[in-house]
């Protein structure tokens, strides 16, 4: 008699364990990774994060959105004497691709948060 009740217990822990990975992928794949889904708040966090854990300079460009109707923001790092844009997936921060923008101005980040947030 102990034999199914320990059956279900393992079958329900695995639904569980399931429901757990799965709930972890989706808010991951809804961009729920990113700070707010602001731009500039993005930005801030990563260039702030990235210049926490290297100490590489950072910077945050602003400019058009490719359609030209918004404004948008994205940090970029000097590493190893080159700029390279940063992203974030889940909270971490490395060096990724450039959003489909056209960078016009470059703040430090002391500036951009006087001006943007």
């Amino acid at each position: 008699m102990t034999k199914p009740i320990k059956k279900e217990l393992f079958e329900a822990a695995i639904l569980v364990a399931l429901f757990m990975a799965i709930l972890h992928c989706a808010s991951c794949a809804a961009d729920i990774n990113r700070v707010s889904g602001v731009c500039r708040h993005n930005a801030a966090y990563e260039a702030l994060t990235y210049h926490d854990l290297t100490s590489c300079e950072v910077r945050i460009a602003v400019g058009p959105w490719h359609d030209g109707r918004t404004t948008h923001a994205q940090a970029k790092a000097l590493i190893d004497g080159k700029w390279q844009w940063l992203e974030s997936w889940c909270g971490d921060v490395f060096p990724g691709h450039k959003d489909p923008f056209y960078p016009k101005v470059t703040y430090n980040i002391d500036a951009f948060i006087d001006l943007y947030l």
